[in-house]
């Protein structure tokens, strides 16, 4: 390295920081690519998570209607219904 010109010295750098820039926007992209991916997913459980929610509401609410119909003796009513 101590035969070398200024020139060259510098030009040695600038491409090393030319090569290390493009390896920083390569890795980049491909962890945002793969950030993207991991949203995705996480928006699909959200929507499976709601809907596990919403379903098991649904006991409570029907055991709320058999055992009004059961304790007010509405049964014919509430079959209906």
């Amino acid at each position: 390295m101590k035969n070398l010109s200024i020139k060259r010295k510098i030009s040695f750098c600038m491409a090393a920081m030319g090569l290390f820039l493009l390896a920083v926007v390569v890795h980049q992209y491909f962890v945002l690519n793969d950030i993207s991916v991991q949203q995705d997913a996480g928006a699909e459980s959200y929507t499976a998570a709601v809907s596990y929610a919403r379903a098991s509401a649904i006991g409570p609410e029907l055991y709320q209607v058999i055992a009004d119909a059961e304790i007010n003796h509405q049964l014919d009513e509430t079959e209906t219904e």
